[in-house]
């Protein structure tokens, strides 16, 4: 792995996927105002599918998002999707190395990819916020008119791990699919991606543990957080990149 470059290519695109958090969080709160949802319920959500050691990094980030939203949406989208799009960048590159695939496609359409995929994240995200807001308004109004779909949404919100893996499983397979510069098969893609998902959660659980017990990161002061934020999604990313190596094994041997 590491005559791939893979360290490489997982720190860089760590690096423009956390450069992209705020300007998505500026449009996001951009919006909120235009619905039911209040700052609360928008830190509340994000504080369930977040690690917990990001907790206070996100709220302050929303507090500022909302103090200048109105002022910088336009900017923040542009933002958003050129350092999301560059991190995705950064993975096409790794993911075909991996495979040991040449590139055809142009410079353009690979940027058109890569942006497709960043706004694909932002609605997924959008869609698990929602759920993380309104589910249980949503569990009462269909309870009385389709019980099953209640009883489906219900169990979502009470075990949103199964809820986060498994967005995450449909969204690492898609991935592994189609953003390499060769095309590969879907179901041999899902070794790697249920690997990715469940491992990356797990890792995420016990890194928060970690994090949250011990005061190693507290010499960077007010940077400790971006710092730790950092090497999460490094080594997340780093464990996706595996997955990948998994997959191409997998359908070789």
């Amino acid at each position: 792995m590491q005559r791939k470059n893979i360290d490489s290519y997982a720190s860089s695109t760590a690096f423009f996927l956390i450069i992209s958090l705020i300007p998505l969080l500026i449009m996001i709160t951009s919006i909120i105002p235009y619905t039911p949802i209040t700052k609360e319920d928008l830190v509340r959500a994000f504080v369930r599918i977040t690690p917990s050691f990001t907790d206070d990094t996100i709220k302050s980030f929303i507090d500022e998002a909302y103090r200048n939203s109105e002022a910088v949406f336009s900017i923040s989208a542009i933002v958003t999707l050129w350092s999301g799009s560059l991190g995705m960048m950064a993975l096409i590159r790794g993911l075909n190395r991996i495979y040991e695939v040449k590139e055809h496609r142009s410079f353009i359409y690979q940027r058109f990819i890569a942006a497709l995929y960043t706004v694909a994240m932002i609605v997924i995200v959008l869609m698990m916020l929602i759920l993380m807001v309104f589910g249980r308004r949503l569990e009462n109004f269909l309870i009385g008119y389709y019980p099953p779909v209640a009883v489906v949404i219900s169990f979502l919100i009470n075990f949103r791990f199964v809820l986060i893996i498994g967005i995450a499983i449909f969204l690492f397979a898609l991935t592994y699919t189609y953003i390499p510069g060769v095309k590969m098969k879907y179901v041999y893609q899902l070794p790697g991606a249920v690997f990715s998902a469940v491992v990356w959660y797990v890792f995420s659980w016990f890194f928060s543990i970690y994090v949250n017990s011990t005061n190693s990161y507290s010499l960077y002061g007010s940077l400790a957080t971006p710092v730790i934020m950092m090497f999460w999604l490094y080594f997340c990313i780093y464990i996706f990149l595996i997955g990948a190596f998994i997959n191409k094994y997998w359908r070789t041997r």
